[in-house]
C-alpha cells in the first residue's frame, strides 16, 4: 500500500526543547477545523504525549519549505480534549506558505459521505500509520515513516483500554515508540 505524500506532509513532532536540540516524544498532524464558515488549523495529538511534558510548553516540530524545519512552542493546555480517546487538539495558526504541510479538513459529515462512497471499513483492510521513528526522525527535517497494519475488528461493541471502555476499531500493526497521536 503506497501512502501519498499529503499524508506524510500532514505530520508533525512532538516532543521537547533538550540541550542537544529537539527531542520528539510522539507525532501530530495538521487538521483544518470548519465552523461556521469559519476556518482554523489545529494540530492533533495523543493526549498522554502532551501529559509526558514537563512544563506549560510543548514543541511542535514543523517542516518548511525553503529551510530546516521550525521548532514552535505552544501552550502546553490543549484548546480540546478528550481523555476517553486520548486525543488533545491545539488551535495554532499555520502558514502553508511558510510550512511545508498538507493538512486534512475535519468535517464528520463530508467524512461519513466518503467512507459510505469510498470505502465500507472491514475486519482485514489495510491501514496505515504515518509518524514518528525515535531513531530515525531527521536531524533538520521531519522524515515521517509509514507502517501498515489491517483492521481486526469493526467498533461493534466497547473495548477495554487503560482508559476504560471505548468505541474503537481494533487495529493490528507493528506499533513503535513515537507513532502515538499519528493519523491512522
Amino acid at each position: 500500500m503506497r501512502v501519498e505524500d499529503r499524508i506524510r506532509k500532514s505530520v508533525v513532532f512532538i516532543g521537547i526543547e533538550g540541550e542537544r536540540g529537539f527531542v520528539p516524544l510522539g507525532t501530530g498532524f495538521v487538521c483544518i477545523s470548519v465552523y461556521e464558515g469559519l476556518a482554523a488549523t489545529v494540530i492533533v495529538t495523543a493526549e498522554h504525549v502532551i501529559q509526558s511534558i514537563s512544563g506549560d510548553k510543548v514543541s511542535v516540530r514543523l517542516n518548511r519549505h525553503s529551510s530546516p524545519a521550525e521548532v514552535v512552542k505552544i501552550n502546553k493546555t490543549p484548546h480540546i480534549v478528550c481523555k476517553e480517546i486520548d486525543v488533545a487538539i491545539f488551535a495554532y495558526r499555520i502558514d502553508p506558505t511558510i510550512y511545508d504541510v498538507a493538512p486534512f479538513t475535519l468535517d464528520r459529515k463530508k467524512w461519513e459521505m466518503d467512507v459510505e462512497k469510498i470505502w465500507k471499513p472491514g475486519p482485514g483492510d489495510e491501514v496505515s500509520i504515518v509518524g514518528l521513528y525515535t531513531t530515525h526522525y531527521g536531524h533538520v527535517k521531519n522524515i515521517p515513516i509509514v507502517r501498515i497494519g489491517h483492521i481486526a475488528a469493526l467498533p461493534e461493541e466497547k473495548v477495554m483500554t487503560h482508559r476504560g471502555y471505548i468505541h474503537g476499531y481494533l487495529i493490528e500493526a507493528h506499533s513503535i515508540a513515537g507513532l502515538s497521536g499519528s493519523p491512522v
